[in-house]
C-alpha cells in the first residue's frame, strides 16, 4: 500500500473519530472499551496496510531506499546470538492489587522491558479521566485489553530487535529518513485541509485536535514506523521466495484443487411485465391488456423492453423491466426463480396469474457456472501461489524468532497476576 494512500486514509479516520468523539463518552462502559479498541485497532491496520490474513503487507518503504549491497549484515549473527542469551530474564510479575500505570512493565522480551503506555497509552488515559469506573474496573478493562494485543506487539519487537542487530546501522537510519520524510510531508498538507475545513484554525492547533480523540502526533509517527520497519524487514527477508515462479505443475495443480475459485455462480439477467389487475378495472380487462404484449411479442415487432416500458404497472417499467442480475436461492418466490433458471438466453415464461396480477418474465442471458478455462487465469493462479509462499515464510520467520528469543510476562502461567 502506497505510503500516501496510507496516510490519507488515517486523516479521514482521525476526522470521523474526531466528530464522533463527544458520543462517546456517552455510551456503556462495554461500548467504550470496544470503541477504543476498534480505534486503536483501526490506526494500526491503516497504518501498516495490512490484509485480514497476512503477516506483513506490501510495504514500498524498504524498496524505495537507495541501493545496497545487502540489507542483513552477515557478521552480527554470531553477536546477535551471544546478545540474547545475556539479556534473557526470568520473570516478569505483578501482585494481583498493584495498580497499572503507564512505566509498569508488562513484558520483557531478550531483556528490553514493554510498558503499559507502549501498548495501550491512549486508552489508559481516558480511563483514568472517566470518574463512572472505579480503580478495580479500569485496571481489569485495562488488562484485557494488554492481554489482547500483547502477543503482536511482541512479534513486533522481537523483529525490531532482529533489525536493529542484522540490518547495517546507515541503511536504518536512511530508512527512518525516509519514513520521516513521508510523515512530515503528509502532516503540513493535513494541516492545511483541516484549516480549509474549518477543523482547526492554525497548525499549531493540531495536537489539541488530535488529543480530543485521544491521539497525538507522536503516537501516529511511533506506530507508523514501527510497524512500517517490521513489514519492510519481514518482506525483505522472503523477496527471493516472493520473486521465484511457480512451473505449470504448480499452477495446474492449484487450479484443480481450488476450480470453485475460477467458477463464476450461475446467474441470469431477467426482465419483467406486471399487468396489474386493480388498475385496469378487473381480472378481464387485465387478461386483454396482457394479451397484446403476448400477440407483440409473438409478431418480433417489439422488443420486450419496450412493451415493458408501455405495458407494465410496476416501477421496473422505467428501465424496460430491467431486474438485472440474479443469482440462484435469492428469491423468495422459489417457483419462479426455477422457472428463470430453466430458460436458456432469450427465452421468457409463460404468463403466470396471481390474485394481483398477470406476469411474464424474460431471461436476457443466463450465464452458467463454468470454470474460467485455465489458460485465462493462470497469470491470476500464479500471483495467489507467490502470496501463499510469502505469508507462509513470514509466519515461519516470526515463529522462529519467537522460538530462540526469551519472553515474560504478566500473564504467563507463573507470574503473580489474576
Amino acid at each position: 500500500m502506497d505510503v500516501q494512500v496510507v496516510l490519507i486514509q488515517i486523516a479521514r479516520f482521525l476526522i470521523q473519530l474526531h466528530s464522533d468523539a463527544a458520543s462517546l463518552h456517552k455510551q456503556s462502559p462495554a461500548a467504550l472499551r470496544t470503541a477504543w479498541r476498534l480505534m486503536i485497532v483501526s490506526v494500526l491496520l491503516m497504518v501498516s496496510g495490512c490484509q485480514s490474513n497476512s503477516v506483513v503487507s506490501e510495504n514500498p518503504v524498504f524498496s524505495d531506499l537507495p541501493p545496497r549491497r545487502s540489507l542483513v549484515n552477515h557478521a552480527t549473527n554470531e553477536r546477535s546470538s551471544d546478545k540474547d542469551r545475556a539479556l534473557s530474564v526470568t520473570q516478569v510479575a505483578i501482585s494481583d492489587e498493584e495498580p497499572l500505570q503507564g512505566n509498569t512493565v508488562v513484558a520483557e522480551i531478550n531483556g528490553r522491558p514493554l510498558f503499559v503506555d507502549d501498548l495501550i497509552g491512549s486508552i489508559r488515559l481516558t480511563l483514568e479521566a472517566d470518574d463512572r469506573y472505579t480503580d478495580r474496573q479500569r485496571r481489569q478493562l485495562m488488562l484485557q485489553e494488554l492481554e489482547r494485543g500483547l502477543d503482536q506487539r511482541i512479534d513486533e519487537e522481537i523483529v525490531l530487535q532482529a533489525l536493529e542487530v542484522k540490518v547495517p546501522e546507515e541503511q536504518q537510519e536512511a530508512l527512518k529518513e525516509h519514513l520521516r520524510t513521508a510523515f512530515e510531508q503528509f502532516l503540513e498538507a493535513r494541516k492545511v485541509d483541516l484549516i480549509k475545513e474549518g477543523k482547526i484554525t492554525s497548525g499549531d492547533e493540531l495536537d489539541e485536535f488530535l488529543a480530543q480523540s485521544g491521539l497525538s502526533v507522536g503516537l501516529l509517527r511511533e506506530s507508523f514506523f514501527r510497524i512500517q520497519m517490521v513489514n519492510g524487514y519481514i518482506k525483505s527477508l522472503t523477496d527471493e521466495i516472493v520473486n521465484n515462479s511457480p512451473d505449470r505443475l504448480q499452477l495446474l495443480e492449484y487450479y484443480r484443487k481450488n476450480i470453485d475459485q475460477f467458477t463464476p455462480a450461475e446467474r441470469v439477467r431477467w426482465q419483467e411485465i406486471r399487468v396489474s389487475i386493480s388498475d385496469h378495472g378487473g381480472r378481464k380487462q387485465a387478461r386483454q391488456r396482457m394479451m397484446e404484449v403476448l400477440t407483440s411479442l409473438k409478431s418480433g415487432e417489439t422488443e420486450f423492453g419496450e412493451l415493458a416500458l408501455r405495458y407494465s404497472d410496476v416501477s421496473s417499467a422505467r428501465q424496460n423491466g430491467n431486474r438485472g442480475w440474479l443469482n440462484r436461492d435469492s428469491l423468495r418466490d422459489k417457483k419462479l426463480e426455477e422457472a428463470l433458471f430453466n430458460l436458456k438466453s432469450g427465452g421468457t415464461t409463460s404468463v403466470i396469474e396471481d390474485d394481483t396480477f398477470f406476469s411474464i418474465y424474460r431471461v436476457a442471458r443466463h450465464e452458467y457456472a463454468r470454470p474460467r478455462p485455465f489458460s485465462v487465469v493462470q497469470s491470476e493462479i500464479e500471483e495467489k501461489i507467490r502470496k501463499e509462499w510469502a505469508t507462509t515464510a513470514q509466519k515461519k520467520i516470526i515463529t522462529d524468532m519467537r522460538a530462540v528469543a526469551s519472553v515474560q510476562t504478566i500473564f504467563d502461567d507463573d507470574a503473580e497476576i489474576q
